[in-house]
């Protein structure tokens, strides 16, 4: 990552530390204000110590700079995107029960289910809180009709992909309905958010959109694949629940699909975490790996050709696909 970036996210951070002070919630209790800042992998001084690398604010300050040559429009809808981001992360380490996050112990691991939810559900609340202020700045209110599809559709993806861990077997068809919910709303608000600060027009906006969606893609099939075969010490959290929860990620309905004796032995496993190791092995045998990751450098590799059709600010630009080209990269 570059200095450039790394300041941007110095300022993300400035931002994302001031629409939580701002509210004073430790006035009224410590320890949900405390939660909040933990979330977002922060005490409450601001202090950075863990969390993310805050790719999604990144993509929306440089995608905004890459148009008007200036990412500091963006820094207050990319710190929505974190907060947001962060909500789901709560929430999903409770239904994932994930144990650790940026090598840390989670928020409901750390504080319990109940408080934890409550706890996402004030993040929630903030998050709508910033976007109205953006809102109030703004020329048009295209950033809340956007956002909220990108909230319905998040919302809708999570809900499949949690009710696929009780389905025998899914379609790739119905894989990619899944995460284009789950993970590419995210991706693709990220690069509309920060078009709509940088008042793109409505085409660029578009082709955008196309980008983030490939990039969305990319991404969550690359998570599949580091959801089973990652370093978890390098990712900083738990690598075997994709196994555990029996998830229908992409390496796991590919087998399910291409291996009948996999697909048996798929149905009668039981969730034990003793097994993890075996099923990876046999996922491997079967192909699994490679296809994944070849899908996931096909998305990856439509993406960066698209970006070369736009006329850039040559800095922000620059510093874009070197993003892009760093996400392709992740703990292979």
């Amino acid at each position: 990552m570059s200095d450039f970036q790394k300041e941007i996210i110095r300022q993300i951070n400035e931002t994302l530390y001031r629409q939580i002070a701002k509210e004073e919630i430790e006035k009224k209790d410590q320890t949900l204000s405390d939660m909040l800042f933990y979330a977002l992998g922060m005490d409450s001084d601001g202090t950075v110590y863990a969390g993310g690398k805050r790719i999604r604010p990144l993509i929306c300050c440089l995608t905004c700079g890459a148009i008007s040559g200036s990412h500091e429009p963006a820094l207050l809808p990319g710190a929505v995107l974190e907060m947001f981001h962060n909500f789901t992360l709560i929430h999903d380490d409770i239904e994932d029960l994930g144990e650790t996050r940026h090598g840390q112990p989670t928020v409901w691991k750390k504080w319990g289910s109940a408080l934890s939810l409550n706890a996402g559900d004030m993040l929630f609340a903030l998050t709508y809180k910033a976007l109205h202020e953006i809102s109030g700045r703004s020329k048009t209110d295209s950033e809340i009709s956007v956002f909220d599809q990108m909230v319905t559709d998040l919302i809708m993806g999570q809900h499949l992909d949690i009710s696929f861990e009780k389905c025998q077997s899914i379609t790739e068809e119905e894989y990619l309905t899944m995460i284009s919910g789950k993970t590419v709303a995210l991706i693709k608000g990220s690069f509309t958010l920060g078009a709509i600060a940088a008042e793109a027009n409505q085409s660029t906006i578009a082709e955008l959109e196309k980008v983030g969606e490939k990039i969305g893609l990319a991404f969550q099939m690359q998570d599949d694949y580091l959801g089973i075969w990652g370093d978890s010490n390098h990712l900083g959290k738990s690598v075997s629940t994709d196994i555990t929860c029996k998830k229908k990620s992409l390496p796991i309905q590919y087998a399910m699909n291409h291996d009948a004796s996999f697909n048996k032995e798929w149905q009668e496993y039981n969730g034990d975490p003793e097994r993890v190791g075996y099923f990876a092995d046999r996922l491997r045998e079967i192909g699994a790996d490679s296809y994944t990751r070849n899908q996931w450098e096909t998305a990856m590799s439509e993406a960066s050709k698209k970006m070369k059709s736009f006329s850039f600010n040559e800095k922000y630009g620059n510093e874009l696909n070197e993003l892009i080209g760093t996400l392709a990269e992740r703990n292979k």
